[in-house]
């Protein structure tokens, strides 16, 4: 059973929280169910942050929202490092519920609920979880200047331009078309993607990789970096076109023969190409490894920073790679967890 101590700390946490959100209007939420088989890279609080932020509740009560979800997850991570062995954590937990319940006159089983949801969400899971790609973030993202932004891009430009459709130069379009469009360069821009302009520095994109038959038919509207829509038209047409004249190639090839047919040259690419231009940031302590599905990671981040950065960054980046679903009513089902693998670079 908790002690007098804890059952203290949670009475004087809970009538702050429950202060800034009162003063915020009594807004409420349902904290995100979690999925039946949990992934490892789920994170119910950041997910949480991207429902409030995206959600249509006035800017007063957002805040109010976001002040007291900063909130628990400090209380949480710092119960996390006191009592994380405890025999009692669940019961430490049901001491935050009842004390948060009690002063706003809810039933402690609503733990979906604001405000109860904040602090007792699957109980201390979530703040594992907080702490654990918190650390990973801090020590592992990588940080790209406006210099590398802009040599990323005009490498890509260039060898998009090239007019020869050698072998060598077909891999490094299909490579830079990834950095440009964010489509995946084996499956989509090798296979299944079709482009058509939309605007001026837009694309509609048709043949989404993953997913259901509904989805690769439907048209994403996709933003493009550094050429035209007709540029990244043509170029998407040269690439196919050398594709389907090699002598491997058939009507009925999967993604996963394309992949084996194209992977070791396009690797050859990326590391003579895009690699070298991450040789200062190796210089300054960062681990580099980069693989092609970066380029896709490169063009979120750039994308999210250039258009939309008052967005939240897993869902608007949820939005342009097609992370998403179709429920039963057609109704479209944004997914952000997915997004979440795609935080590996940040703009300075």
């Amino acid at each position: 059973m908790p002690s007098h101590k804890v059952i203290k700390r949670a009475s004087e946490f809970a009538q702050k929280l429950v202060a800034v959100w009162e003063k915020a209007g009594k807004p409420i939420m349902l904290y995100p169910q979690s999925p039946k088989i949990i992934p490892e890279s789920w994170n119910g609080d950041r997910v949480f942050r991207d429902e409030i932020m995206e959600s249509s509740l006035p800017e007063k009560q957002k805040k109010g929202l976001l002040d007291c979800l900063d909130m628990a997850i400090e209380e949480k991570e710092d119960l996390l490092t006191h009592y994380a062995k405890s025999t009692f954590i669940r019961e430490i937990v049901k001491s935050y519920r009842k004390a948060i319940a009690e002063l706003v006159g809810m039933d402690a089983r609503n733990y979906r609920s604001t405000p109860i949801c904040f602090i007792t969400a699957n109980a201390l899971d979530v703040a594992k979880g907080n702490l654990e790609v918190k650390k990973a973030l801090a020590k592992d993202r990588i940080p790209i200047n406006s210099e590398l932004k802009d040599a990323l891009i005009n490498k890509a430009v260039s060898l998009i331009k090239q007019e020869s459709n050698s072998a060598k130069d077909i891999y490094t379009k299909a490579l830079s078309l990834e950095l440009l469009t964010g489509r995946r360069c084996y499956s989509e821009l090798g296979l299944t993607a079709n482009f058509h302009p939309y605007s001026e520095n837009e694309l509609i994109f048709t043949g989404q990789a993953k997913g259901s038959e509904e989805k690769a038919k439907r048209e994403y509207i996709i933003p493009i970096l550094g050429i035209s829509p007709s540029e990244a038209v043509k170029a998407l047409l040269e690439v196919r076109e050398w594709i389907q004249s090699r002598p491997w190639y058939s009507e009925n090839i999967s993604k996963n023969d394309i992949k084996k047919k194209l992977e070791t040259q396009i690797k050859q690419s990326l590391f003579s190409h895009y690699l070298p231009l991450f040789i200062p940031l190796a210089k300054a302590g960062h681990t580099i490894e980069l693989t092609t599905h970066d380029l896709r990671k490169l063009y979120a981040t750039i994308c999210h920073q250039a258009l939309a950065p008052q967005k939240s960054y897993t869902q608007y980046i949820a939005t342009i790679l097609g992370h998403d679903s179709i429920g039963k009513t057609g109704e479209i089902i944004t997914k952000t967890q997915s997004s979440e693998h795609y935080d590996k670079f940040y703009l300075v």
